[in-house]
């Protein structure tokens, strides 16, 4: 999937709720873990040696699972050929980002963790005016809600505007 689409969050939430997984970005794997789960994060990072490390992995059997994630299929992302065609042996889906309306109920769902209810207002206003990609979205409701608890105010868009408006597009 592209990039926002949240491959990193779906692969640590199943790192965290997997026993023996390890989440691992593809810049610092190191080859050396084995056992358990490997949950390999952004594999179009890997270098040459590090491919020839997880290739290897795969021969041996290394991880009892190995999840990993990448911006393409494996055929498409610049990979040794040999371990592109072991990765493609696995299940391969394509994640794609989320719809306007997806967006507004993860907001929303992330609002009432943090004990909140999010107006249609206030997400109609976040999806047109500030960055669509979700970590953004997140990172702006977040300040929001820090921005209502010190002035004490409650979250409307002219709160929003107020708390927001240098970082707004």
């Amino acid at each position: 999937g592209e990039t926002g689409a949240g491959k990193s969050h779906l692969l640590r939430a199943f790192a965290a709720a997997a026993p023996g997984a390890r989440y691992v970005r593809g810049e610092d794997y190191e080859g050396t873990e084995a056992g358990g789960t490997l949950v390999l994060d952004d594999a179009e990072r890997l270098g040459e040696a590090r491919q020839v490390a997880l290739f290897n992995a795969f021969n041996e059997r290394a991880f009892g699972l190995i999840v990993v994630s990448a911006h393409a299929a494996p055929k498409d992302v610049a990979l040794r050929r040999d371990l592109a065609t072991r990765l493609a042996t696995g299940l391969t889906y394509r994640l794609l980002p989320l719809t306007d309306d997806e967006k507004r109920d993860a907001l929303a769902a992330h609002a009432r963790a943090r004990g909140f209810a999010l107006s249609d207002e206030v997400a109609a206003y976040l999806l047109t005016h500030a960055r669509r990609d979700m970590p953004s979205l997140i990172q702006a409701l977040d300040a929001l809600d820090r921005y209502s608890l010190e002035t004490g105010r409650a979250i409307t868009v002219p709160l929003l505007k107020a708390a927001l408006q240098p970082s707004l597009a």
